[in-house]
C-alpha cells in the first residue's frame, strides 16, 4: 500500500492562516488555503513584528522575506483617533531602544 498525501485546508487567509500553512507545508502536506476576501492589496495599514515574532518567521523560513519587505522603524508607539501621541519609543541608530539611566 502506497503512502497517502497529507492535505489540509485552512479556512482563513489572515496571518495565523498563512503561517499555519506555510508550517504545513514545511512538513510535506498539501495546503489549501481559503479566504472570503478579495485579492490582498494595499490598504495604509502595516503590522509591527517584534524580536519574538521574526523568531516565529524564522522557523518558518520566512525571516528574510519579511525583512526584505518591510523596514526598521525609527520610532514605534500609540497616537489616539486625532493623532496625538499617547506614548512614544525611540529607536537608537542600532534599532535598539534606548536605556533609562
Amino acid at each position: 500500500m502506497g503512502v497517502r498525501e497529507r492535505r489540509a485546508v485552512i479556512v482563513g487567509g489572515g496571518i495565523a492562516g498563512l503561517a499555519s500553512g506555510a508550517a504545513l507545508l514545511r512538513q510535506g502536506w498539501a495546503v489549501t488555503v481559503l479566504e472570503q476576501a478579495g485579492p490582498v492589496t494595499e490598504v495604509g495599514a502595516g503590522i509591527s513584528i517584534t524580536a519574538n515574532g521574526l523568531s516565529a518567521l524564522a522557523t518558518l523560513g520566512l525571516d528574510a522575506a519579511t525583512r526584505n519587505a518591510g523596514h526598521r522603524l525609527r520610532m514605534a508607539g500609540t497616537m489616539d483617533q486625532s493623532g496625538t501621541w499617547l506614548m512614544r519609543i525611540p529607536r537608537s541608530s542600532s534599532g535598539k531602544v534606548p536605556q533609562e539611566v
